[in-house]
């Protein structure tokens, strides 16, 4: 199973819940909210952050986070809806700028060839902003600066841009800086090099769940099991935030089939993995079809094929075709 970090956290590097702070006076009722959409309970949720709108005093954030749930739902018209309405409500803050430029950006992926060039200037446009109101908000940093490197010129991406913007990150915060590197140099396919500079960080320990769990991924991916196996096992020493809760949660199943593929502890994979199950039942999480392939697949390693017939048949019952790389695997499996 590939990386495909999904916005549960920066949506998470990829759509930004990253950029979500939780509202002041109300952690309780958007805790109960997130709760709702990890367990696939997408209405709930979004009655929770609409019961929100009424306050006054939290109108602005609630806005943001239906914005949030809405662009996690693959609905980014009405995702630009609720951040255009959060915008309009002053003051902004750098959190929701560079949420309106994830959804423009993910909005422009759904675009015909012409309306994503627009759309694609607007999402850079909000990330400028971002940066230009908190210029030492390490999230929208990194935001404009991935932007930067990761889009063609004709849309906005600089190489330029983006170095300098690297290079005030490499001063705010290393570890960000690093980790950024670290996937670079591996996606350049300079692999020693990466390994080296990921051996660096690791010495030094992370402030980021984020992070660290960024780089235990590219170790397992590497097949490096000795050196990701005990970075996941370490992430529950991280607080739990809106920020982080996606990369401590999928700890669990990373570790699980780590397990299953090095040392192959079955019975400790299959308890790590349904762990994980228990905690995410939201069937648009990047990782949910590949959590339950996989249990199915320790399940028939321990012999057990009726739980391994279940859980497949579970798979085929939903909506599985819409993760159209975990579906290509799945149904090449015989």
């Amino acid at each position: 199973m590939k990386l495909r970090v999904l916005a549960h956290a920066l949506l998470a590097a990829s759509v930004g819940l990253g950029s979500v702070s939780v509202l002041a006076n109300e952690s309780d009722a958007v805790s109960q909210a997130f709760s709702a959409f990890d367990q696939g309970k997408h209405q709930e949720a979004e009655n929770i952050f609409l019961n929100l709108i009424d306050n006054p005093e939290h109108k602005n954030q609630a806005l943001m986070y239906l914005g949030w749930l809405h662009l996690g739902q693959g609905k980014t018209e009405s995702a630009i809806e609720y951040i255009e309405q959060a915008l309009k409500v002053a003051p902004n803050t750098a959190d929701e700028l560079t949420m309106s430029g994830d959804i423009y950006c993910n909005h422009a992926q759904r675009a015909s060839m012409f309306k994503a060039l627009k759309i694609a200037k607007t999402c850079i446009a909000q990330y400028e902003k971002a940066v230009k109101l908190e210029p030492e908000n390490v999230d929208a940093l990194m935001t404009a600066m991935q932007f930067y490197f990761g889009a063609p010129s004709f849309a906005g991406g600089s190489t330029e841009k983006g170095n300098a913007l690297l290079a005030k990150l490499k001063t705010l915060s290393p570890e960000h800086a690093t980790t950024y590197q670290v996937a670079e140099l591996d996606r350049a396919e300079k692999t020693d090099v990466a390994l080296a500079l990921a051996d660096e960080l690791v010495k030094k320990g992370f402030s980021s769940a984020t992070n660290q769990y960024m780089i235990a991924h590219f170790y397992r991916d590497k097949k490096h099991y000795d050196k990701a196996l005990p970075l996941f096992s370490s992430m529950n020493k991280f607080s739990e935030t809106i920020k982080n809760s996606w990369f401590i949660r999928d700890s669990l199943l990373q570790k699980g089939e780590i397990l299953m593929m090095d040392s192959g502890d079955i019975p400790q994979a299959i308890k790590l993995i349904e762990e994980y199950k228990q905690k995410n039942r939201n069937s648009r999480d990047p990782h949910y079809f590949w959590s339950t392939w996989s249990l199915a697949k320790a399940y028939k390693s321990a012999g057990n094929h009726t739980k391994y017939d279940e859980l497949v048949a579970q798979i085929e019952s939903e909506d599985y075709e819409s993760n159209k790389e975990f579906s290509k695997q799945f149904e090449n499996r015989k």
